[in-house]
């Protein structure tokens, strides 16, 4: 047979086909539907962070999904675990509730969320150019989206590593979970 981390890298291999074909659809799908502009440079910088980031939030679920799998005995302790980790990962991803509103008791919770920081690379690259009005005052969605949800545009290298640096640890975490198990095992 093959020894664990042989196989464990193999399937990483065999996965990756999915995880960069898929959300060239999704991709596509919401750049369309959302009316993003299709041609100039807005365009194409506006596609590539899109697929980028829908591709680093795909592997980052798929590497929870791994260490799910890895770390529980059964199918029906990984949805429960599955299920109440990924719940506050999702609230507390500045999306539904602002960072400034979270209390420090749960504000942790926001820096342990890829969701965090591929919406705050998305929206604050997707959306600078768009104006809106607001009472009276025009101003961009730039500006919205760093007063009331406290996304900076300053950040997109950093959340890109951030969100390898969560994939690496999580399927680290997950080999070594197998190891565990196979040693146990044995």
């Amino acid at each position: 047979m093959y020894r664990l981390d042989v196989y464990f890298f193999a399937r990483q291999i065999t996965d990756l086909p999915v995880y960069l074909i898929l959300p060239v659809v999704f991709t596509l799908v919401i750049h369309l539907m959302v009316g993003f502009p299709w041609s100039g440079p807005e365009a194409a910088s506006a596609l590539s962070v899109l697929y980028g980031f829908s591709v680093l939030v795909a592997m980052s679920a798929g590497s929870y999904g791994y260490l799910l799998s890895a770390a529980t005995p059964n199918m029906n302790v990984a949805l429960i675990y599955g299920a109440a980790v990924l719940l506050p990962l999702m609230l507390f991803s500045g999306y539904t509730v602002r960072s400034s509103s979270l209390k420090y008791w749960n504000k942790w919770c926001q820096y342990l969320s890829w969701f965090w920081y591929a919406d705050e690379a998305m929206m604050t690259h997707q959306l600078d150019y768009i104006k809106i009005e607001e009472c009276g005052n025009v101003c961009t969605v730039k500006t919205v989206l760093r007063d009331e949800f406290d996304f900076r545009e300053t950040h997109l290298m950093l959340d890109i590593f951030i969100i390898l640096g969560i994939i690496i640890v999580l399927r680290s975490l997950s080999l070594l979970s197998l190891y565990i198990k196979s040693k146990q095992k044995k």
